[in-house]
């Protein structure tokens, strides 16, 4: 699994008070100013796999981690473990825990809600977010019909493993032109759902986190600056009737379309997003 045979990265297991283990991926000189890395629902680390080297050339100490539930780090089977908050609180004692006090994050999907939801709850912790398909941005339809079933059924419905072709297909859907890059992405992603509690604590999300937008009174206390980025094709988190009015509600706000894209732009358009996100970011002395 990532970073297997990347000469820039690296990767190790922390504590949490709690005793829960959290699984983060490193770039850069560890002295470095840190920038973090927050994946989406059922991703990984591996998610920003394309960002790491550049970011970390750039002078940033890259940090991408996998969230609670997702790929090495710890799957904890208690249902309020993955509300909104108990994500935000995971995220923040991972923090602690790295000895970051202040950093950029840099988020995806449902990693960018928890990233939006920690900015508010810390805002001199994150001096700036960069969002790309993020919840809480747009309409989520796939996780309303989950949530349409009781937790018990779901529950009872699942198979203890999913099997690859599954997961190619929702890559394969998830994106727009570019479709699946190659062999290796669809084994990176299987590879985490093969741990018999993994589909289990995807459940507890579908049915513990909020999925919901963001209303514009929520978001006035986000005064951080703000880039989204969506792709065009996006059928995960449509943007169309809810990007746009949030935006004009943020000032300074930029929002940014990535025509023929789908839902994760950081991987089928790492270059183009890469131009937008490291000037956004600023030199990491500046």
């Amino acid at each position: 699994m990532y970073p297997a045979g990347e000469s820039h990265a690296t990767a190790r297991r922390l504590s949490l008070p709690d005793g829960e283990q959290v699984r983060v991926v490193e770039s850069g000189d560890p002295g470095a100013p840190a920038l973090i890395f927050l994946h989406g629902w059922g991703c990984s680390a591996y998610a920003w796999r394309h960002f790491a080297a550049p970011a970390a050339a750039s002078g940033w100490r890259t940090i991408a981690i996998d969230l609670r539930g997702h790929g090495l780090s710890d799957r904890p089977s208690e249902a309020g473990k993955y509300r909104r908050e108990a994500m935000v609180d995971h995220l923040e004692a991972t923090l602690n825990a790295l000895g970051v006090a202040s950093a950029p994050i840099v988020a995806h999907s449902m990693g960018g809600s928890v990233a939006v939801s920690f900015a508010m709850r810390a805002p001199k912790r994150v001096p700036r977010l960069a969002l790309f398909g993020p919840v809480g941005f747009g309409i989520v339809n796939r996780a309303a019909w989950s949530q349409l079933l009781p937790p018990s059924l779901t529950g009872a419905l699942l198979p203890s493993r999913i099997p690859r072709w599954a997961v190619r297909f929702a890559l394969k859907h998830s994106r727009g032109a570019k479709g699946v890059s190659d062999e290796r992405e669809v084994d990176e992603y299987w590879a985490p759902t093969q741990f018999p509690d993994f589909l289990n604590a995807m459940r507890l999300l579908l049915h513990g986190f909020t999925w919901e937008p963001w209303t514009p009174t929520e978001l006035a206390a986000l005064t951080q600056p703000l880039m989204l980025v969506f792709g065009d094709r996006d059928s995960v988190v449509k943007p169309q009737s809810v990007a746009p009015t949030l935006v004009r509600c943020l000032p300074g706000a930029q929002l940014h379309v990535a025509h023929g894209a789908g839902h994760v732009v950081p991987e089928e358009r790492p270059e183009w997003a890469l131009k937008l996100l490291l000037p956004f970011l600023n030199p990491p002395d500046g």
